[in-house]
């Protein structure tokens, strides 16, 4: 297994890198004296991410876009750890924070530890300590325009989302005026129907009253009519039972008055003395 070349872990910025025109040929692209890339890519092989060359290194990145791990340009991996916790614990293990030597000078890398010289030949131990790195790798800090497109659709979004919120706000009102004046016609038809059919019931009803009330009338002019009738029917049978009762009684008077004048005269005959019967003069007897 390939181990450290040098006492010191640095990875040269771009002015002291080795460049990439260097690396072509190679059967796996990656720099020349880094055999234990594929140590670490061995380690992180369970975990999601991806590699490029950095700076004349090899980098590591998690899938939000910030880099866990690399390979200094002296062969050294080193994980970055930003919690102070895990970082004294590497550290007490035999790790070591890293020094990037540039062109203005050494600058420690506070968050880059380089790992304890036993994790090369305890590939467990370095997979265990590349998956805390992983897990607590930071998003990689998008750049301003990256900010600004992402402001930009933010508005955007929030811009359609207004749209939409308007959209739907007067597609509501619209409704609602739509069933508020289909409720009003609905209660404006309802009340005209109720108010035909009211009239018509009235209608109805003067017209039962009237009906009733003709009928009324027309019973009473016959009512009236048959007592008239029996008025005048009684009227006329007491006339004609008067008349009758009047000649009945003219008829017995006369019967009187002549039964009266036949008794004077028969009492006239009785009291006047009977004369012998003479034969007038002249008169021929008619038997011979």
């Amino acid at each position: 297994m390939t181990r450290r070349l040098t006492a010191a872990a640095t990875w040269h910025g771009p002015a002291r890198s080795l460049r990439n025109d260097r690396f072509k040929g190679r059967a796996d692209d990656s720099p020349p004296g880094m055999g234990n890339i594929d140590l670490l890519e061995d380690a992180c092989g369970s975990l999601p991410h991806t590699s490029r060359k950095m700076f004349g290194g090899f980098g590591l990145f998690a899938p939000n876009g910030g880099m866990f791990a690399g390979i200094v340009d002296d062969d050294r991996i080193v994980l970055k750890l930003a919690n102070d916790k895990l970082k004294a614990e590497l550290v007490a293990l035999g790790g070591a924070p890293w020094v990037y030597r540039g062109t203005m000078g050494d600058m420690t890398m506070r968050e880059w530890i380089v790992v304890p010289e036993d994790f090369y030949d305890e590939p467990r131990r370095l997979a265990e300590w590349a998956a805390k790195a992983h897990k607590a790798a930071p998003a990689k800090k998008p750049s301003a325009k990256a900010v600004r497109a992402a402001a930009e659709a933010v508005a955007a979004k929030k811009a359609a989302a207004e749209a939409a919120k308007r959209e739907a706000a007067e597609a509501k009102r619209a409704a609602a005026e739509a069933a508020a004046a289909k409720k009003a016609a609905e209660r404006k038809a309802a009340a005209e129907a109720t108010a035909a059919k009211k009239a018509a019931a009235e209608a109805a009803r003067k017209a039962a009253a009237a009906a009733k009330k003709a009928a009324a009338k027309q019973k009473a002019l016959e009512a009236a009519a048959r007592k008239r009738a029996a008025v005048e029917a009684k009227r006329a049978a007491a006339k004609e039972k008067a008349a009758k009762r009047a000649a009945a009684k003219r008829l017995a008077a006369e019967r009187a008055a002549a039964k009266k004048q036949a008794a004077k005269a028969k009492a006239a005959k009785k009291a006047t003395p009977r004369r012998p019967a003479t034969k007038p003069k002249g008169a021929r007897s008619r038997r011979r």
